[in-house]
C-alpha cells in the first residue's frame, strides 16, 4: 500500500517549478527573464593595449562591471565591496606591496595592472568611462607599440549609442 504522502510528492514538486520565461532568475541579469537592451557604451576601450600603474580607478555608469574582468588570489589581494551614496565600489590590495606580486584586471580590450590598489566604482547616472592610472603610470597600445608614462595617465570613454558589431573604435586611448 502507498502512502498518501509519496503521492502526492510529485505534485508537490511540479509546484515548485516555475516556467523559465516567468523566473525572475532565469536568463541571467536583473530584468527578470525579460531580454534586456545592450545599454549604451563606449568604443573607446576595444583596441589592445595594456597600463600598469601602482594606483588604477575605473569609474563609469551601470553596466560597468559588465566589461570589468578582475583577477584576485587569497592571501595575495585584499577585497572589499561597498554599496555608498557615489555608488558600487570593488577595492583590490596587494597585502604586501613589494612582493612583486600584482593585481591584474580588464577594461575590455585593456589589460591592467595594479602594482598596489585597484577601484572600480560603478555610479548612478549617466556619464563617461574614466580609467586613472596613478604612480609611474604606462600605456602601452599592443598593435601599434605607441606608449605613454607619466606619474598619472588618464582615459576618458564618452558613453555613445550601442555600436554595430564588428564596427572598429576610433577612440581608443591614445
Amino acid at each position: 500500500m502507498r502512502s498518501p504522502l509519496l503521492l502526492s510528492l510529485p505534485l508537490v514538486l511540479v509546484a515548485c517549478t516555475v516556467p523559465a520565461e516567468l523566473d525572475p532568475g532565469a536568463g541571467g541579469g536583473d530584468g527578470g527573464g525579460v531580454p534586456q537592451v545592450p545599454r549604451p557604451w563606449t568604443p573607446a576601450f576595444r583596441q589592445a593595449s595594456l597600463v600598469i600603474a601602482d594606483r588604477v580607478h575605473i569609474e563609469g555608469p551601470k553596466g560597468l562591471l559588465d566589461h570589468v574582468a578582475t583577477r584576485a588570489e587569497d592571501g595575495f589581494h585584499s577585497y572589499e565591496a561597498e554599496t555608498l551614496p557615489r555608488g558600487f565600489e570593488q577595492r583590490f590590495q596587494v597585502l604586501e606591496p613589494d612582493s612583486g606580486v600584482e593585481l591584474r584586471a580588464w577594461l575590455d580590450n585593456v589589460e591592467i595592472v595594479a602594482m598596489r590598489e585597484l577601484v572600480v566604482l560603478e555610479r548612478p547616472g549617466e556619464l563617461d568611462v574614466l580609467l586613472r592610472a596613478t604612480g609611474d603610470a604606462y600605456w602601452r597600445d599592443l598593435e601599434s607599440g605607441a606608449e605613454r608614462r607619466g606619474p598619472e595617465l588618464r582615459f576618458t570613454g564618452p558613453i555613445g549609442p550601442v555600436p554595430e558589431p564588428g564596427t572598429p573604435s576610433e577612440d581608443a586611448p591614445r
